[in-house]
């Protein structure tokens, strides 16, 4: 007997063996990518007009220098004696202000005081307009890989292939541990084609911290990668240390809101409910207004009854044009009393195998996908492309006073 289970548990390690070499040659490609990053730019709780944030990484501790200008060609001096942050050493920020709106800038970062000095690749950003002009962003949600596996580095081919993004947003789950390093350097490493030259506008997601019931508060915050990399979006006042923040490009108002999971989602709607209704009431002279946050709503997983009752008030409330989430790990829109929400769960992670579609549902799609957005002066154009960059769905929201209406949906 015992020498038939020891011969049956031998049968089972030489079957799962190819599996764990498997996984672990993808742990030590990933141990593997360099801490170093290029910069790149965001601006969390700024005003994206006149306002952006460069943050870039790097092993070697320098006093470095941000050069600006309007051509690649033609950089002046803009900020010097950068230095690394206090909380994360090797993290390095500039705040750059008093920028002109509707315009590209091109940068690059350098340090001539080190043995080997650094210098950046160039990379750009645009600035918001004052005015209404079109526009077009990028979305995806749940980027993060299990043991590095997964199929984020095509979408975000897919996404550097294209030109003319305004901005990229991940909403949420962008790694799949809070406090890895090593996740992270790869989900930076993956990214650096799109964030080159298109502001990072995340979310934050329940694969991005760790929240404790007893203390209403994130846990080991300092060991936080979110939080190294986008910092919070408030120094002081009520809305200090949240991640929830909003910004206006063009016609339209965009909300982002820090709703995770489980008990951070309770603990945060209860924190920025109040933030919610004041911030969406501002947005009332928007052609158009879209939230943004992680957690699913409606999914033909299983619809979260409770969120629902909790959230959809406010967006009735103050007509929100299009709501965008990600946290199933699958492409999803629905139609809910004449509003669209859209699951964009296809970024990177495994993808969901069963459903039990709900009456809300409009279109379901499994496998890696993006959404890409053109807001229009009085329509938003909305389309769904798979890592080959072939058209999912694609429909059209048309302004019609306050609401944002479907005028077509399906598949391409």
């Amino acid at each position: 007997m015992a020498l038939f289970q020891l011969r049956n548990v031998c049968i089972i390690l030489l079957v799962l063996s190819p599996i764990g070499l498997y996984l672990l040659s993808n742990e030590l490609v990933m141990d593997a990518v360099p801490i170093d990053k290029p910069p790149y730019t965001h601006f969390s709780g700024l005003d994206p007009s006149r306002e952006v944030y460069v943050s870039w990484e790097n092993s070697r501790k320098m006093n470095a220098s941000l050069w600006l200008g309007k051509s690649p060609s033609s950089l002046v001096l803009n900020v010097t004696n950068i230095t690394n942050s206090p909380s994360f050493p090797g993290l390095y920020r500039v705040k750059l202000a008093n920028l002109q709106a509707n315009t590209r800038y091109y940068y690059r970062v350098e340090s001539v005081n080190l043995a080997d000095p650094y210098t950046s690749p160039v990379g750009s950003f645009l600035t918001a307009p004052n005015g209404t002009l079109p526009f077009t962003a990028a979305f995806f949600s749940d980027s993060q890989q299990l043991f590095g596996i997964g199929h984020y580095e095509r979408i975000a081919d897919a996404i550097a292939s294209r030109e003319g993004f305004s901005f990229v947003s991940p909403l949420g789950d962008l790694a799949q541990e809070p406090d890895s390093q090593p996740n992270w350097n790869l989900y930076w490493k993956q990214s650096e084609g799109w964030t080159r030259d298109a502001a990072v506008v995340p979310t934050i997601g329940n694969h991005d911290s760790t929240f404790d019931d007893g203390t209403e508060a994130y846990v080991n915050p300092h060991e936080l990668m979110y939080l190294k990399y986008f910092g919070f979006c408030y120094d002081s006042g009520p809305w200090a240390g949240h991640f929830f923040y909003h910004f206006n490009w063009s016609n339209v108002q965009f909300v982002v809101a820090e709703i995770g999971a489980s008990s951070q989602e309770d603990i945060t709607l209860m924190n920025q409910s109040a933030w919610l209704n004041e911030t969406l009431e501002r947005g009332q002279d928007k052609a158009f207004r879209v939230l943004l946050f992680h957690r699913a709503m409606y999914s033909s997983i299983g619809n979260v009854d409770g969120f629902i009752a909790r959230l959809k008030p406010i967006i009735d409330e103050y007509n929100v044009s299009l709501v965008m989430y990600g946290h199933h790990h699958h492409y999803e829109r629905f139609l809910v009393d004449g509003r669209t929400y859209l699951c964009l769960g296809g970024g990177g992670g495994m993808q969901d195998t069963a459903f039990n579609v709900v009456p809300e549902s409009q279109f379901l799609n499994v496998g890696p996908s993006y959404t890409t957005v053109d807001f229009g002066i009085d329509r938003l154009f909305v389309e769904t492309r798979s890592e080959e960059d072939a058209v999912i769905e694609s429909f059209t929201l048309v302004r019609n006073g306050s609401a944002a209406e479907l005028l077509g949906g399906g598949a391409a």
